[in-house]
């Protein structure tokens, strides 16, 4: 019953149906095993549960491998994300395999890695945290240089005036009443004018109410790539000498050049970075307000935060270097600003939403400034 309990979709059957569904697809995605010895991995945003597990065939033990499990539909989505997006053009030597299997509510997938044996559990979370920043730049510089580089090279041309609010909305598949829902659990009005803050002097603009008044709309001209879409701490597999495997390609298809950037940075910033309180938070996002230009990002000597900063401005670098972007941060700020609300849906960001909201409503300060 733990296994489920993280799942809304799971509620609705029989805890004795799941488990035996769940056992009926892992002997179908591993069907040679003997024996599989499993634990459970921290899950992303898409509702789905993923699994360590280590095979054994009679006496021997195999290499330890990914398996997600999850709503059938959206197994299948993936399934089929992986097939259009992935599987011819991620790069050779940082691909996957995928084998799926669908039952009646559930379908597993079972991730196969393609040179390297990787351990699921090391992932760019661990490896950030274990590393110093020239490492982790060298991870950031093979996930967008060698792992992405055929998605983000494939783009559409020539740049096109397109409503940012829409693109995300529809690549992370923001809901916006659970945004709001997720504000107001923060402790702040979704109806007020402006919103403030204890870490903060003065009011800050409301990041609803802005949106309101711009017709729910962001417009800019920008181009689109595939992405893989939630491009989180969890989802980076990372191997000791710096090279990238993804998983989760639920999200993955068309959206703007940006989306995998602005993704990441909220996975750093939020989830990787060591601000235990919200000044600390505001003296981090005080740095990254100051920036004008995606490849210059000026960090104060001896900041309590250099090294999340350091590698916040290699990855904009990085951001700034695909074709099509603009220099200026107007576009990654207002696309940063979507991707940062999308947190507040989420129950499992409760405890960084307060600091999402903060960042949103500076965003929205700075796009009025800017």
């Amino acid at each position: 019953s733990q296994l489920w309990k993280h799942f809304a979709w799971a509620q609705r059957e029989p805890t004795d149906d799941l488990n035996a569904e769940l056992y009926d697809l892992l002997r179908r995605v591993l069907p040679d095993a003997t024996r599989l010895a499993i634990r459970q991995l921290p899950s992303g945003q898409s509702g789905a549960g993923i699994l360590r597990v280590k095979p054994y065939f009679d006496s021997q033990a195999g290499s330890p491998m990914v398996v997600k499990f999850g709503k059938k539909d959206k197994i299948r989505r993936e399934h089929a994300n992986f097939q259009q997006h992935v599987e011819h053009f991620v790069a050779p030597h940082a691909g996957v395999q995928l084998d799926c299997a669908v039952g009646r509510v559930m379908g597993a997938i079972r991730y196969q890695f393609i040179g390297a044996e990787l351990n699921p559990e090391n992932d760019f979370a661990r490896f950030y945290q274990r590393h110093a920043f020239d490492s982790i730049r060298h991870v950031l510089d093979n996930l967008f240089k060698v792992t992405c580089k055929r998605w983000y090279d494939n783009l559409e041309m020539p740049r096109e005036e397109r409503d940012l609010v829409e693109l995300y909305r529809q690549g992370l598949h923001i809901e916006w009443e659970e945004v709001w829902q997720g504000m107001k659990q923060a402790g702040a009005d979704p109806d007020s004018e402006q919103l403030t803050f204890p870490a903060v002097a003065g009011a800050l603009p409301n990041p609803r109410r802005w949106l309101q008044k711009r017709d729910n709309r962001l417009d800019f001209d920008v181009v689109r790539t595939v992405t893989h879409g939630d491009l989180n701490e969890r989802n980076i597999l990372v191997t000791e000498d710096g090279r990238t495997w993804l998983i989760d390609f639920y999200r993955t298809g068309w959206s703007h050049i940006l989306r995998d950037a602005v993704v990441l940075e909220t996975a750093i910033k939020f989830n990787l970075a060591n601000c235990v309180d919200l000044t600390a938070f505001r003296d981090l996002d005080d740095v990254l307000l100051k920036q004008t230009q995606l490849d210059h990002l000026r960090i104060p000597t001896g900041h309590a935060q250099a090294k999340v900063l350091h590698t916040l401005a290699h990855l904009r670098r990085l951001a700034g270097s695909l074709n099509g972007v603009s220099d200026s941060m107007a576009e990654y700020n207002a696309s940063l600003l979507l991707a940062t609300l999308n947190l507040l849906r989420f129950d499992f960001m409760r405890d960084h939403h307060q600091q999402a909201l903060l960042s949103a409503a500076r965003l929205c300060q700075w796009l009025d400034d800017h």
